[in-house]
């Protein structure tokens, strides 16, 4: 065991009577105390001028002596001002320490190195357990050794000595208070959140699990589990969570609520979505947000009752914000389904020109083949379709592959496309 703090040579090192700790003197003007078991830096005595090269405890170990230079120190019990508090052993810069050994672990998760990652939080493990054992009092190293037991079991192959670390983490985790619990499931939530960005869903899946139990108050993470497994076309699992997290204030929890149910041919669920959708936010929604709900009105026909709230929305969006191709878009779309086709033809002609989308050649292809011009909509239909094949086709790991795309962007563009396609 190596005892890592000072910064220069030691002159000197002295154990207690009882043997537990160390107290060493060195060229850095400061004197320590280790605790033997752990190897934890406890106290770091300060405020001598010259380095420190005698350092002695007393036969009752109550009191110790510094010397340096010319001056000796006497401490009692090393409780006094000068005596700073003890070092945290937690410090992610510091590549020794277990919480170093923690995020290293995560990350070989991410770049799919599982026996390196299992081996890094074998490490970590190890010198937690010694930490948590002999400084009860201290919560940090109790939070960091339940991250450590779950982090394991989270991997789409856990290793053999994951479940045995799981339930160690069970017996753990109830134990900690409310503000801890929701600590440890807020950095669950995140590692989840790496883990569906670098396109690992069922890990993401198992972390957004995890930190939804320790805090189930959190529902905006049932959001971010749905849109997982959404990601693997696990639509019922995904419903389930939209369901709970519909209940927020957000219209991104409605749309893709909404969105989902267009997926499962629940046509009737998504009118009732969108009709409550307007009853509750159309007066208080921030004006960010309120072209996504405008937009959520518009992925079907028929909608609400009154798509008249819609087009005027819409309008005033595009007005307010005339080069935005989002709100273009929602707004030709919105004149589609009220059967305005001209002016749909026109605002998506707008918007193309702003940017090209597919979702825009669809809904162009709609609109012209409406006004019975069948060549151009065949065109408009041609051109996504192409757009599709391609994203279909590229490789899996690519920017512009079709598994890279949100899922709420792939069934849209179904969704368009069946529709085109039947009309």
């Amino acid at each position: 065991m190596s005892f890592k703090g000072h910064t220069e040579t030691i002159r000197s090192v002295a154990f207690s009577p009882d043997d537990k700790t160390l107290l060493s003197g060195s060229g850095d003007r400061t004197a320590r105390l280790w605790d033997v078991v752990t190897g934890q830096e406890v106290l770091t005595l300060k405020e001598h001028k010259f380095p420190v090269h005698l350092v002695a405890f007393a036969p009752d170990g109550k009191r110790l002596a510094t010397a340096s230079h010319n001056e000796v120190k006497l401490w009692l019990a090393a409780t006094e001002p000068e005596a700073t508090a003890f070092r945290w052993e937690l410090d992610p810069d510091d590549p020794d320490s277990p919480r170093t050994a923690n995020d290293w672990g995560d990350r070989l998760q991410e770049i799919h190195r599982p026996q390196e990652a299992e081996n890094a939080y074998r490490k970590a493990l190890a010198r937690l357990e010694k930490l948590a054992a002999a400084l009860p009092d201290t919560p940090d190293y109790q939070d960091e050794l339940a991250y450590c037991l779950v982090a394991p079991s989270l991997m789409t192959d856990p290793p053999p000595a994951a479940s045995q670390s799981h339930h160690q983490f069970v017996e753990i985790w109830p134990t900690l208070p409310a503000d801890r619990r929701l600590r440890l499931g807020w950095r669950l939530h995140q590692l989840g959140h790496t883990h569906e960005q670098s396109g690992q869903p069922e890990m993401a899946i198992a972390a957004y699990s995890r930190s939804i139990e320790l805090a189930p108050e959190k529902l905006e993470w049932h959001i971010r589990r749905g849109s997982a497994y959404a990601q693997m076309n696990e639509w019922p699992k995904a419903a389930e969570d939209f369901e709970v997290g519909r209940q927020l204030a957000n219209p991104e929890a409605w749309y893709l609520y909404a969105m989902l149910r267009l997926q499962l041919g629940q046509n009737e669920n998504y009118q009732k979505a969108c009709t409550e959708l307007l009853e509750r936010y159309l007066k208080t929604a921030k004006i960010d947000s309120t072209n996504l709900l405008a937009w959520t009105c518009v992925l079907a026909p028929e909608a609400v009752p009154n798509m008249a709230e819609v087009v005027a929305l819409a309008e005033k969006l595009a007005a307010n914000d005339p080069k935005s191709v989002f709100c273009a878009r929602t707004l030709g779309a919105a004149y589609l389904r009220t059967g305005k086709i001209e002016e749909a033809i026109k605002e998506l002609t707008r918007a193309d020109g702003l940017q090209q989308l597919p979702t825009t050649w669809l809904l162009l292809s709609l609109a012209h083949r409406r006004l019975g011009k069948i060549d151009e909509a065949r065109q408009w239909l041609d051109k996504a379709v192409q757009w599709i094949d391609r994203a279909g086709k590229a490789a899996p790991d690519a920017a512009d592959s079709w598994d890279r795309l949100p899922w709420s962007d792939r069934v849209l563009l179904g969704l368009l496309r069946r529709e085109a396609e039947m009309e």
